[in-house]
This record gives structure tokens, C-alpha cells and sequence, in this order.
């Protein structure tokens, strides 16, 4: 978990909150290191990983992205838009 925690601090010098946001998330769901140019999956996500990540998104943001948008945009630029478009919906 240190590890985590040094990805997590290094997390926290984005400036763009959103991506912030949902960058910490996949790097705490994921336990391995995070950019915008990956895919969920390819980093070892799967359905059981994918639905603990939208609970905790939810939990933490109140933002509700349902399974099947979130198979549709496993890219993390496609996910951090459906992101945003949601949060705008709140």
C-alpha cells in the first residue's frame, strides 16, 4: 500500500479536479499506476474491479455511471467524459 499512497500523492498534483477525481479512484481499485492514455482493462480491471470502482465513485461524488457506460468508455479520457457529463447532470 505504500506504493499506492506514493501513486495517490503523486495523484494530487493534477490540477484539473475531475481527472484528479477519477484518476485516485482507478489507483486505489487498481493498485498500479494510472495515466489518461489508459484503458481500465488492459490495466487488469474487470467487471468485479469496474463495479467496485462506480460504487466508490458514487459513494465519493454522487455521480452514478452504470455498468454498461462504463464498458462503453474503459479508455480513461472516454470515462473521465462520461464523468463529467454526469457530475454537469447533478
Amino acid at each position: 500500500t505504500s506504493n499506492v499512497d506514493a501513486l495517490l500523492k503523486h495523484a494530487d498534483e493534477i490540477t484539473d479536479a475531475d481527472t484528479r477525481t477519477v484518476i485516485k479512484l482507478w489507483i486505489e481499485v487498481l493498485q498500479c499506476p494510472v495515466n489518461t492514455e489508459d484503458n481500465f482493462i488492459e490495466l487488469g480491471g474487470n467487471s468485479l474491479t469496474g463495479s467496485e470502482m462506480l460504487e466508490r465513485l458514487f459513494k465519493e461524488t454522487g455521480v452514478s455511471i452504470t455498468m454498461e457506460e462504463f464498458y462503453l468508455n474503459t479508455e480513461f479520457v472516454d470515462f473521465l467524459n462520461v464523468y463529467k457529463s454526469q457530475r454537469g447532470d447533478k
